[in-house]
C-alpha cells in the first residue's frame, strides 16, 4: 500500500513538474506576440499602423500615403514626426524594445544602438538617392510575393496574432518600407561593386564616410534627439 502511495505522489510531481516546464515554454513562445501587441499599442488605429510610408526612393512616387483618411494622416505625422523625419519615435520605440528583449541589451544600450541603426538606414537611403537608385513598383511587388510564399515559423504567426495583421498586410503595407529598404540597398551594392569582393570593400569603406557625414550635417538634431530619449 505504501509501494502505490509513493508511486501516485511520484506521478502527481511529475506532472506538476512536466505541465511548470509546459507552462514556461508556452510563455517564452508568446513573446512575439506581446512583441505584436507592443506595437500595435503605439497607433490609434490598424489604419495608422499600415498607412505611413516613406516613398522617396520608388519611381513615380511621392510620400504614399493609404488612399483613405490621408488627411489624417498628414495632421497625426505633423504632430509626432520631430526632428525632421530623422528618426521616426515609433519605429525607435520599437528597435528599443527588440534589442531589449529579443537581443538582451540594456535600456541604455538598446536606445543607443537603435538610435544609431536607424541613422545609418537613413545615411544609407541618402547615400542610394545621390547614386540615382530607385526600386520600381513591380520590383517591390515581386519581393513582397516571394516573402508571402515563405513560411517564417511559428513565431512569425504569433507575432501576427499580436498585430492582429494578416500575412498579406504585415508584407504589402506595415513591412512596405523595410522591403524598399532592403532591395535599395541592394542594388546600390549591386550598381558599386558588381559582386565584386575587392569593391565590396571600398564600397563599405565609402558607406562608412557618407554615414560619418550624414551624422556630422545632423549632428544638431541627433544632439536634440538624444537629450528628448534621455540617451548620453
Amino acid at each position: 500500500m505504501k509501494k502505490k502511495v509513493f508511486s501516485i505522489a511520484s506521478l502527481v510531481v511529475l506532472l506538476l513538474s512536466v505541465l511548470a516546464v509546459t507552462t514556461a515554454a508556452s510563455q517564452k513562445d508568446s513573446e512575439m506576440e506581446a512583441y505584436g501587441k507592443y506595437i500595435k499599442s503605439l497607433t490609434d488605429s490598424k489604419q495608422e499602423l499600415l498607412e505611413v510610408h516613406d516613398d522617396a526612393l520608388v519611381e513615380g512616387k511621392n510620400n504614399k500615403l493609404s488612399s483613405t483618411n490621408s488627411g489624417k494622416h498628414s495632421e497625426k505625422t505633423d504632430k509626432s514626426e520631430k526632428t525632421d523625419n530623422l528618426i521616426k519615435k515609433n519605429e525607435f520605440k520599437i528597435l528599443t524594445y527588440s534589442l531589449q528583449h529579443h537581443e538582451g541589451l540594456s535600456k541604455k544600450e538598446s536606445k543607443k544602438v537603435a538610435r544609431d541603426i536607424l541613422i545609418e538606414r537613413k545615411a544609407t537611403y541618402k547615400a542610394a538617392k545621390k547614386a540615382g537608385i530607385t526600386v520600381s513598383e513591380e520590383e517591390i511587388n515581386q519581393e513582397i510575393e516571394r516573402r508571402l510564399n515563405v513560411d517564417y515559423g511559428e513565431k512569425f504567426d504569433q507575432l501576427l496574432d499580436g498585430l492582429e495583421l494578416t500575412k498579406e498586410e504585415f508584407w504589402s503595407d506595415y513591412k512596405y518600407d523595410q522591403v524598399v529598404h532592403e532591395l535599395t540597398v541592394r542594388k546600390l551594392y549591386e550598381q558599386e561593386t558588381g559582386g565584386k569582393v575587392k569593391k565590396s570593400e571600398k564600397w563599405q569603406k565609402k558607406l562608412q564616410e557618407e554615414i560619418k557625414d550624414y551624422k556630422e550635417g545632423n549632428k544638431n538634431k541627433i544632439k536634440e534627439f538624444d537629450s528628448e530619449q534621455g540617451i548620453e
